[in-house]
């Protein structure tokens, strides 16, 4: 590289600025690839939600039940338009900003380690605990949950598919709840 630098300067920095430029253009089909699909309607989804039984706290299981069984109640497609729209919520959340506000597991940067499963278990509990506290958190990353994670949620679409029909829920969600899947929340530009 620095002998190019020394000698043919004019086209490593050409190099450079086409690298860039199409680095840039993925970028930006990869976020316009993250479109939710039909989901479930916002007030349905979040009057599920509220079934959570935080009585059953330390039993996930227990806590999920009445979601799960509402959620069988209204059959395949309102499950896949749920799972659609908690997929959604937690790509909403999965940015820098958020992730730099989860307790001790919080992001620091790219060198420090950092879990990007606990993140996402975190992004699941600012949503079980209800609309009015997801949209508190989705404006304002600093009201992130600290140090509280809630992985079952992510089970609760899949145990409602498999209880009415035996098999298991195959549903590619048209945005990535994973980690990092949200990559103007995740860009050097992004807080």
């Amino acid at each position: 590289m620095e002998w190019r630098w020394n000698h043919d300067r004019e086209a490593l920095e050409h190099e450079v600025q086409e690298d860039r430029v199409r680095s840039e253009q993925e970028q930006r089909r990869a976020a316009l690839a993250q479109r939710p699909k039909r989901m479930l309607a916002e007030d349905t989804f979040w009057s599920l939600i509220d079934l959570l039984d935080w009585s059953n706290t330390g039993d996930d299981e227990s806590v999920l039940e009445p979601l799960v069984s509402a959620l069988s109640g209204l059959g395949k497609p309102s499950i896949r338009s749920f799972a659609e729209r908690l997929a959604f919520c937690l790509y909403s959340l999965d940015t820098k900003g958020h992730a730099q506000h989860i307790g001790v597991d919080s992001f620091i940067n790219e060198a420090a380690h950092f879990s990007s499963d606990g993140f996402l278990y975190a992004r699941c509990a600012a949503v079980a605990n209800g609309r009015a506290f997801y949209t508190s958190v989705l404006i304002d990353p600093r009201r992130m949950p600290k140090d509280i994670e809630f992985e079952a949620l992510l089970s609760a679409a899949p145990t409602a598919w498999e209880r009415i029909t035996g098999e298991y829920l195959d549903h590619q969600a048209g945005c990535s709840y994973e980690t990092f899947s949200n990559i103007s929340g995740w860009s050097s530009e992004a807080p």
